[in-house]
């Protein structure tokens, strides 16, 4: 939902979409110094005064997609692009859904979205902030998102432009949350290479805090970094009881399962990824055969046994000297 009405597009490859892009980068028909040449480009969801922007081009026609690339210059899986609907929209087909089987899962899902989101990492990072606490959040009210924040002549001498884009505004604590971890933030308006910026904002009275993708897909680090965003925010955290505990690790769990702790048991076989058991299955069929045609002690890795319900393996272990009928 918040990638549905935010300003981002995670890009899933298959073969052909992959071949494609690559040719169109190989011929710099798609160029990250070509998107920057456009004049018109997507950069905040809400202006200074909090009401959401046109994503309109000077020709009335919608802002085309933009590819993310990293600082280095990199292409990247994320796209920049306007929103595809509303959360109205949303709300309007929840209540045309009332009554239909999983329409209460899709709203207790639309009480956590927000619009306005710019990345897959700020959207994560919003739901373990603000989510409700009977999902693991810590049910904090909601900043504005990509919000714009324009600078006085003062704060324009430091060259910063005449406005930035910040991720997380939270006006009435002044405070500026950045969720560093998306490609979007390595052009002239982004956080890393607009090194006035932040000197900028803290001029203007706003305290600015940096959030990096490490410090939100371990828990024990976002554990550490959530009572820094509390002082900060002056909001206050959610007691720790074991049942809050509980519920926020199986919240984070889904939205960081690749990188969950090995050692730690899924709350449910769905959690557990395709991948992951196609690996099991093609580990435990290598093993398997290796092991009965008798070259297991010639594997380069320790097999472990035969995961498959197969008949060989089912089959009782015949004594020596017995012959087969």
């Amino acid at each position: 939902m918040m990638e549905a009405f935010g300003l981002y597009a995670i890009h899933v490859e298959t073969e052909r979409s992959r071949m494609t892009l690559n040719c169109l980068l190989a011929e710099q028909v798609l160029t990250q110094d070509g998107q920057r040449a456009r004049p018109d480009h997507i950069r905040e969801f809400c202006d200074a005064h909090g009401k959401t922007v046109s994503f309109l081009d000077r020709r009335g026609c919608e802002v085309p997609w933009e590819l993310g690339f990293d600082r280095f210059g990199n292409p990247t899986e994320h796209w920049k692009r306007a929103p595809l609907l509303t959360m109205d929209d949303l709300m309007e087909m929840s209540e045309r859904l009332r009554g239909w089987r999983g329409s209460k899962t899709f709203r207790d899902a639309l009480t956590c979205a927000c619009p306005g989101s710019g990345s897959i990492l700020e959207s994560k990072l919003l739901l373990l902030m603000c989510a409700p606490t009977r999902l693991g959040g810590e049910g904090w009210p909601r900043p504005l998102l990509n919000a714009r924040l324009d600078f006085t002549v003062e704060q324009r001498s430091l060259g910063v432009g005449h406005y930035c884009v910040c991720d997380q505004l939270w006006k009435r604590q002044q405070v500026v949350v950045e969720a560093n971890g998306m490609a979007f933030h390595a052009d002239k308006q982004g956080f890393i290479l607009a090194s006035g910026r932040a000197a900028a904002l803290q001029h203007a009275g706003y305290t600015v805090i940096d959030v990096s993708y490490g410090q939100v897909s371990k828990l024990e680090a976002f554990d550490l970094m959530v009572h820094t965003l509390a002082k900060a925010l002056g909001l206050p955290l959610r007691k720790r009881t074991a049942a809050f505990l509980a519920r926020r690790q199986k919240l984070h769990q889904l939205l960081f399962h690749r990188h969950a702790r090995t050692h730690t048991k899924p709350f449910s076989s769905t959690y557990v990824s395709q991948a992951q058991r196609r690996r099991d299955l093609v580990e435990g069929a290598f093993a398997c055969v290796c092991t009965r045609a008798g070259s297991l002690r010639d594997l380069p890795f320790e097999a472990g046994p035969c995961r498959l319900p197969c008949k060989e393996a089912a089959r009782p272990q015949r004594k020596p000297g017995h012959q087969a009928p």
